[in-house]
């Protein structure tokens, strides 16, 4: 049977600003009360595993619905490590008229003998914020594991107002392809993409990465843009 975590939350917008109104969730996953730091900033919040990433037969749903005019931060506990099996996870995004959304998950580390599927979809209205960052890496470099994972099976669809306006496919397996090839990965072992649509936030600063052998470009849609950096460590 597989062992199902669930985090899910929802925000609402209040006369003393953006609120956490639910939140729920079933080990693994685990979702940390809400931190109010200060009166003018939304909420944060920490989404965590005790397990430290996804075991064999792991399935992992996390659900965020920002409310109207509310803002959340959403901030994960540590990398998250695709452990030696199969496992899932699904990341349902959805952002109602002038919310706001800020989350950058911390790398992703695809494991020796790893096979991860992994789904996100994210529905925006008309006038809303979203600042959302996904990373991976192809294996525990200094462990020497680049590209023993078995398979990753990605995809990411953005909606808005019910139209798919950017959406990306790929199903990696070192085993099967020369992935170090040039128009491939090249010899990159670190993959960011940072999603940027709606009004930009105030704090949306350019990324910066600290590495020898680094190259960025930005994909511009009439609703956002899509920044991609690639680097080596």
């Amino acid at each position: 049977m597989p062992n199902i975590g669930i985090a899910r939350l929802r925000t609402e917008h209040t006369k003393a600003g953006s609120i956490v109104r639910e939140q729920f969730s079933k080990a693994p996953l685990q979702i940390h009360r809400p931190l109010y730091l200060t009166a003018s900033a939304p909420p944060v919040v920490f989404i965590k595993t005790p397990s430290s990433g996804l075991l064999d037969g792991d399935e992992h749903l996390i659900e965020l619905d920002i409310g109207e005019d509310s803002a959340i931060e959403v901030r994960t506990q540590a990398c998250t490590l695709a452990y030696p099996g199969r496992s899932s996870q699904t990341l349902l995004i959805r952002i109602a008229k002038g919310g706001q959304l800020k989350f950058h998950p911390h790398l992703l580390i695809l494991g020796c003998g790893a096979e991860l599927k992994q789904r996100t979809s994210i529905f925006l209205q008309d006038d809303e914020t979203l600042d959302y960052q996904e990373e991976w890496c192809a294996g525990r470099i200094a462990m020497k594991e680049r590209w023993m994972f078995k398979s990753f099976d990605y995809q990411i669809e953005i909606s808005r107002r019910e139209e798919l306006v950017f959406r990306e496919r790929w199903c990696l397996t070192p085993a099967e392809q020369q992935l170090t090839d040039p128009g491939i990965a090249g010899d990159f072992t670190h993959f960011r993409t940072r999603y940027l649509f709606g009004k930009r936030l105030e704090d949306c600063e350019q990324d910066r990465t600290v590495a020898n052998h680094c190259k960025t470009w930005t994909m511009r849609k009439p609703a956002g843009e899509v920044v991609r950096t690639v680097y080596s460590t």
